[in-house]
């Protein structure tokens, strides 16, 4: 089971995301994951509208490491264009060695998602298309779409491998009822966020269902339940490092590396 660095937003006031990146990767961590706000409406503090563009920290990243994956903790696909984002996600896939995972959702603000021209009411079924139409993109080499809210003719998008096809894992993250079925037909795995005790139940149900999908799990703070998600079969448990001050990785780091050791 991989275990990836889940990281709050860079910006000026951070550590360089080069640095965090490197020192994730030297302290034996397998991924540096980090989600997106596009724009702030509202909440400024929460969602500081100076934080840095996710693609450009990923290429940052990617350049600084030699196997560190990187990847979205939440990009918000329900507000952006799937044929600028597959191209985006191709070219840090060739550029790093197909080290790319995104796990994409709606978002969570309407307002921000209204100024995207997304209809809040509908979004769920938008994400569901840009989904399916960046399948379509990655796996042919000339593809069209011809959705209720996705629309295009022989778009031919590159970067390629060497197959013709873009290696970028496309996870769902979210949790609302039928996940499985939406997972299984627009996605190649589910990235979950436990809320509760039943969290492992949910992880061992998910994976004898679906046995093919990924499974990354977020929120993990103890070596019991890492041990326990490990066992119900996650391909990833991504832990929380939140203090991106200068000064402050480091012990954050060794801290995280004690509790993964632990739990071996």
């Amino acid at each position: 089971m991989e275990i990836g660095i889940n990281v709050g937003g860079f910006n000026a006031d951070t550590e360089r995301p080069d640095n965090v990146a490197r020192k994730i990767e030297d302290a034996g961590f397998d991924a540096l994951v980090l989600g997106e706000h596009i724009h702030s409406v509202g909440n400024l503090e929460q969602h500081p509208p100076s934080s840095f563009e996710l693609f450009t920290v990923f290429a940052l990243a990617a350049n600084a490491t030699e196997r560190l994956r990187v990847g979205s903790g939440i990009m918000q696909l329900g507000m952006r264009d799937p044929i600028l984002t597959a191209k985006q996600a191709a070219t840090i896939a060739a550029l790093s060695g197909n080290r790319i995972d995104l796990i994409v959702a709606t978002g969570s603000v309407s307002e921000e998602m209204r100024n995207h021209g997304t209809n809040p009411e509908q979004v769920r079924d938008v994400l569901r298309e840009r989904m399916l139409a960046m399948r379509e993109i990655f796996n042919n080499e000339t593809s069209s779409f011809n959705g209720e809210f996705v629309k295009f003719d022989e778009a031919s998008v590159g970067p390629r491998d060497t197959d013709g096809r873009i290696h970028v894992p496309v996870l769902l993250g979210a949790g609302f009822d039928g996940i499985g079925e939406r997972v299984a037909e627009a996605a190649d795995g589910w990235a979950m966020w436990p809320w509760d005790e039943s969290g492992v139940a949910q992880a061992k149900e998910f994976k004898a269902a679906h046995p093919d999908k990924l499974l990354h799990v977020y929120g993990v703070e103890s070596a019991d339940d890492l041990a326990a998600y490990r066992e119900a079969g996650a391909d990833r448990v991504n832990l929380g490092l939140w203090d991106l001050t200068p000064g402050a990785v480091d012990a954050q780091l060794a801290d995280l590396r004690t509790l993964v050791d632990s739990a071996s």
